[in-house]
């Protein structure tokens, strides 16, 4: 992403990403400083094949997830 950044800006293109609510990887902190623009995905709480129905994202889930985003 930061050779992206890099390429981009002289064009005045800007980077802007989608990124997970709940990366497992831990790379969510590092992806600011490369980006212009972040789009938090704060849904997947339930999807279609999930074991038991619901909301995309209820408003407990989405609260208890968003301190660690």
């Amino acid at each position: 992403m930061q050779e992206l950044g890099a390429t981009f800006k002289p064009r005045g293109w800007l980077v802007v990403q989608a990124v997970p609510f709940d990366d497992p990887t831990g790379t969510i902190a590092t992806i600011p400083s490369a980006s212009d623009y972040l789009m938090l995905m704060a849904y997947d709480e339930h999807w279609s094949t999930h074991a038991e129905l619901g909301s995309v994202a209820s408003q407990g889930w989405y609260e208890r997830n968003l301190p660690a985003a």
